[in-house]
């Protein structure tokens, strides 16, 4: 059947402003933001003043839905399987992404069975320590530990985690030996260095620094390559020890694999509009959290190389996942 001029013509015009009409439309309803953890995290605390703003730039409400369990694995597995038409979306630590498939099988693929969007924050991991433990910072941590060795205990949020293999890397990049004392989340591992069941902990910034400006923990340093803008005094830790590679730390936002592009770029400007705030960059330099912005081709290739990072450093450790 011969189609006619006029309506290959208007096929024609009709693909080319599709992408730019559904970014137009979108969204029509309520956006399900699933986080892969319980309420009162550090996670939920930087999805909130976001997504508040978010839903002022698109029209529609953004409704958190709570999804914990097995590291971020059951609300990773319930975006992975959602319609990729941008009402269920992902927001994260790179636990479910980078780490648990490095450790455990995971019943999704970490990098076919998700569109990356954006990585917000970078979420620098510190090392804190008992105020009246006596070293000031990472430098003096490595001379303590190697005039005393074996006298040193670190806290982590569990075995095989980041905070862990963090840690070894300060003991064999470092060449001392400290004891690893792991606990089942941050929270009580913070405590334990509050109440000097340890002398220091390996933990997330958003969680430790209430505890350092409040003068309950000192901070030593930062575990990173660099130093953190939003804490420019703390010593980074490659500072004292080449060499040492950080492991992955950020806040990022996900959907479903094959999600428009249109719509995908539609949620990259809102999140970074919304983040880029004064009042919502305020909340993140309080607590040592720097923005980050990038593409989602920046940070596809970046999830690709700290997957293959992230291996390589559990396979020098000889840590075995509980």
């Amino acid at each position: 059947m011969r189609i006619p001029r006029l309506a290959v013509l208007c096929l024609c015009s009709g693909m080319c402003v599709a992408p730019n009409a559904l970014a137009q439309s979108y969204p029509v309803k309520p956006i399900r933001l699933i986080l892969g953890v319980g309420p009162g995290s550090g996670v939920e605390s930087t999805a909130r003043p976001v997504t508040v703003k978010m839903e002022e730039t698109l029209g529609q409400a953004i409704v958190i839905e709570f999804r914990p369990g097995a590291g971020g694995v059951i609300g990773a597995e319930a975006v992975a399987r959602s319609a990729p038409d941008g009402y269920t979306l992902f927001y994260t630590i790179p636990d479910p992404i980078v780490r648990r498939p490095a450790t455990a099988a995971v019943p999704y693929d970490p990098l076919a069975d998700f569109t990356p969007i954006t990585v917000m924050l970078k979420s620098y991991v510190i090392l804190v320590a008992n105020p009246a433990f006596p070293p000031k910072d990472i430098r003096e941590l490595m001379d303590y530990a190697r005039r005393n060795p074996g006298a040193v205990n670190y806290g982590t949020n569990g075995t095989g985690t980041g905070h862990h293999l963090l840690g070894d890397q300060l003991t064999r990049v470092g060449q001392v030996n400290m004891i690893h004392v792991p606990y089942k989340s941050g929270a009580p591992s913070l405590l334990a260095a509050v109440t000097g069941e340890v002398q220091v902990v390996i933990s997330a910034a958003g969680s430790a620094m209430p505890f350092v400006k409040s003068g309950k923990l000192r901070l030593l340093g930062v575990l990173d390559d660099e130093r953190s803008r939003a804490l420019p005094d703390a010593q980074a830790v490659i500072e004292t020890l080449p060499g040492f590679m950080a492991t992955p730390s950020w806040l990022a936002f996900f959907g479903p694999a094959r999600m428009p592009r249109a719509i995908v770029d539609r949620l990259h400007k809102a999140i970074l509009q919304a983040a880029n705030l004064p009042e919502v960059r305020a909340r993140f330099d309080q607590v040592g959290q720097q923005l980050v912005g990038n593409t989602p081709e920046q940070f596809a290739a970046a999830i690709k190389k700290e997957s293959s990072d992230y291996k390589a450093l559990l396979t020098a450790s000889g840590i075995k996942p509980e």
